[in-house]
């Protein structure tokens, strides 16, 4: 009976030691660095939720960020992979911003030779005047918020070309071709399910 009890309790035991094996996960990647520089001052708040909605919408590939300061740049390089993200015009909520404009992006990655390139400017005026024209009544009176929000949904579209080294667009979310100013300001955007497999070929 003893022999029996023992051999019950060592079978479960065998069990468990296997089914906490198989729930092991894979080790998450380092994370990305990306190094960044504004022409003009920015709050800390529009730079918080900036990060905060970046974090947020890799998480589920899963993937995450340091943030440096571009003059912060170490000599002996970083641990991963990084990625150059320079901010032109002026990411204030202090002023008016521009006039709408949608003849041309909101942001944009370096290509050569049909090689994306991990650098990638993004235009503050445009995305500002965006969110100022999505926004309505007491919603502008959390500009700062909404515009750090729009400018991670858009750093988020150049990240996906950058860090999966593609010129594929997604289906939906902010991996999409073109994003509207109502996609910037939207109570909720994710990164397309299809799009947080892994690193595709560079293509159209």
């Amino acid at each position: 009976m003893r022999r029996l009890l023992f051999s019950s309790l060592a079978a479960a035991g065998l069990l468990a030691a296997a089914e906490g094996a198989a729930r092991v996960e894979p080790p998450k990647p380092p994370p990305v660095t990306v190094f960044f520089s504004f022409e003009s001052a920015v709050s800390g708040q529009t730079l918080l939720h900036l990060r905060g909605e970046l974090d947020r919408l890799f998480a589920p590939v899963p993937l995450n960020f340091d943030w440096l300061r571009l003059e912060e740049a170490p000599e002996t390089g970083v641990v991963g992979e990084a990625v150059v993200v320079r901010f032109r015009g002026n990411c204030a909520v202090t002023s008016l911003p521009p006039v709408p404009d949608e003849r041309g992006p909101f942001a944009w990655a370096s290509v050569t030779d049909g090689v994306v390139q991990p650098f990638a400017e993004v235009n503050c005026d445009r995305v500002r005047a965006a969110v100022h024209y999505a926004l309505w009544g007491t919603e502008r009176n959390q500009l700062a918020r909404h515009l750090g929000i729009a400018l991670g949904r858009v750093v988020a579209h150049e990240v996906y070309h950058m860090y999966f080294r593609t010129r594929h667009h997604g289906a939906g979310g902010v991996t999409r071709h073109s994003l509207s100013p109502q996609d910037l300001v939207a109570e909720k955007a994710e990164l397309h399910p299809e799009d947080r497999a892994g690193r595709r070929p560079g293509g159209k």
